[in-house]
């Protein structure tokens, strides 16, 4: 992922973009209808947009109706919308990810995605993640082991648009 060295001014509102959503997914069901979706990670509760648009599930280890990772370079060059985990990241497959998904609207998601405008720089549309809001609240739902209490009791699920993507010009 190159970058020019400069923050764009697109940037300018980062903080007023910033919306809560239950996930990114349902914050995005209107604009999924109808449209070839690929989701790189096998996220939870996707049956909610699989009647809705032409869903492909990439998985690294696939599951029943999902398609091996691999896949990616035959699959994404021809989808409307990407969605992809932040593991792709740590895993450094989201430089070529990147890369194959130029054409469409890319989202990363999932609650260790960094929800830093540099990304956007790179051709991420937009970032859902998790703020913690109550540091306390957060830690003890950790330390019990209650990762979906995290998101409930502490911190809460967000969605953060460039300036281009919020006035529509992506």
């Amino acid at each position: 992922m190159a970058s020019s060295g400069r923050i764009p001014k697109v940037w300018k509102l980062y903080d007023e973009l910033i919306a809560a959503v239950p996930d990114v997914f349902t914050g995005m069901i209107e604009e999924l209808r109808g449209k070839r979706v690929a989701v790189v990670g096998h996220f939870r509760h996707l049956e909610r947009i699989s009647g809705i648009c032409q869903l492909s599930v990439l998985e690294r280890r696939p599951g029943q109706g999902d398609l091996p990772d691999t896949a990616c370079e035959y699959v994404l060059g021809e989808q409307d919308v990407v969605f992809m985990t932040a593991t792709t990241l740590v895993n450094k497959t989201m430089p070529r990810l990147l890369e194959l998904s130029r054409n469409a609207r890319v989202v990363v998601a999932g609650p260790s995605t960094p929800l830093h405008p540099l990304l956007f720089a790179h051709g991420v549309d937009l970032l859902g993640g998790l703020i913690v809001d109550d540091q306390d609240a957060a830690w003890r739902a950790v330390a019990e082991g209650g990762h979906k209490a995290l998101f409930l009791q502490g911190g809460r699920m967000v969605k953060v648009t460039s300036l281009h993507a919020a006035c529509g010009n992506l």
